[in-house]
């Protein structure tokens, strides 16, 4: 088994950096600032400033099936940069911004890929802003940071949309910042990172636990304090990269963390120019990334694909007291998951591609657990096994397609 365990852990180490590869460039005008996000097998992008200066309000759909961009219902309200979003129910939300006239939003609209419309949904209760970062979790949306003209923000908002309503939240620990970078995440979100008015930039990290409703400080992001970087999550991995320094150096690269054990590693460098407001959108567990303004002024429409390790991982280490056996993985019937040891206090949480919970079990005092395919859709999932409310393992299944 320690054999096994090794060989395994190697293979991953191999492979664990990922990799990039060219992908059709965004087919609207060259654009910084941009806002996107993910619904099913498409991609979506929209908004942020143009070439020629312009804000703007149009949208995109990238379909990683055939590599190519048709355009969409453009934005409802007005032609704005530095917004946020977050996908619920099949539904993409885009909240808050800056307009042509300088004019900070509170506004929220809901798009339908179905009927292709945005309709509007009820505004944020708070001071308009823009550079905010939103995300999902537990059928909930969630706003956090940003600035207006005189003011950096670290307040949390949480939207629920079966009451269209926003509550309030505990707001997030350290400095107020707006341009922040995060990602959803098992419990919650991470983010961190940023910048504030007065030019201090940040390379703290943070986790918001949804279910505890806390947040909790994580180890600091490894490299050098940035703003306007883009960041997303395959779990069990987050990734973030791209960015501006104080010292405006723009930058290419990537770095990853565990998302069990809060560790950071570096991920490979994004090709092209370096860039800071990119944005990304992750599809059947690839991230896209593209567009931005390089360090010449010069906004892109370059596209690109990031692939993580491809290893299904019949075996995952990742504490020296947890081992999770799969078998047989892939799987279209059912899958045993053996664990080393009984949890105490335990459950296991399984995700599908985009981040999504789709099942929870209960596994205390438990060393064997089935899975059935019946439960499942085709595809790749990532579980995690939980112990006295921490994450201490993780893995990876694929559930099959009927022969």
């Amino acid at each position: 088994m320690r054999l096994l365990s090794f060989l395994l852990f190697f293979h991953h180490f191999a492979f664990a950096q990922g990799a990039w590869t060219s992908k059709a460039p965004f087919a609207g005008m060259n654009r910084d600032d941009g806002v996107s996000f993910s619904i099913g097998q498409f991609g979506y992008l929209g908004t942020g400033m143009d070439a020629g200066f312009g804000l703007t309000k149009d949208f995109w759909r990238y379909d990683p099936a055939t590599n190519s961009w048709s355009q969409v219902a453009d934005l409802g309200g007005t032609k704005r940069q530095y917004s946020a979003s977050f996908v619920l129910n099949s539904m993409g939300y885009v909240v808050s911004g800056i307009d042509e006239n300088g004019v900070y939003q509170t506004d929220n609209w809901a798009y339908d890929p179905i009927l292709n419309s945005w309709s509007p949904r009820s505004p944020l209760p708070a001071a308009g802003r823009s550079g905010a970062r939103c995300f999902s979790h537990s059928g909930n949306g969630f706003l956090v940071l940003g600035r207006n003209q005189t003011t950096c923000f670290d307040d949390l908002w949480i939207y629920n949309p079966t009451s269209d309503s926003w509550t309030q939240g505990p707001n997030m620990p350290g400095l107020p910042r707006f341009v922040a970078a995060g990602f959803n995440s098992p419990n919650g979100f991470h983010i961190g990172t940023g910048r504030d008015i007065v030019g201090n930039y940040f390379d703290d990290w943070m986790e918001f636990d949804v279910n505890a409703n806390q947040w909790n400080i994580l180890n600091n992001f490894p490299s050098i304090p940035r703003s306007h970087a883009i960041a997303f999550s395959i779990p069990p991995y987050g990734y973030i990269g791209t960015g501006i320094s104080s010292a405006n150096n723009y930058f290419r690269d990537f770095y990853r963390i565990d998302l069990a054990t809060g560790n950071w590693t570096t991920a490979t460098a994004m090709p092209g120019n370096s860039r800071k407001g990119a944005a990304a959108f992750v599809i059947n567990s690839k991230a896209y990334v593209g567009i931005g303004i390089d360090s010449s002024n010069f906004r892109l429409n370059d596209f690109y694909e990031f692939e993580p390790d491809t290893a299904t991982g019949f075996i995952d280490v990742v504490s020296k007291n947890t081992t999770i056996i799969s078998y047989p993985n892939p799987f279209y019937e059912k899958t045993e998951l053996h664990l080393s040891n009984e949890i105490e206090n335990g459950s296991l949480i399984l995700f599908n591609a985009k981040g999504s919970k789709v099942l929870e079990i209960n596994i205390e005092n438990k060393s064997r657990i089935n899975i059935t395919g019946d439960e499942l859709s085709p595809g790749i999932y990532f579980l995690c096994i939980s112990s006295n409310n921490k994450i201490i393992a993780t893995s990876k299944l694929i559930r099959l397609e009927k022969p």
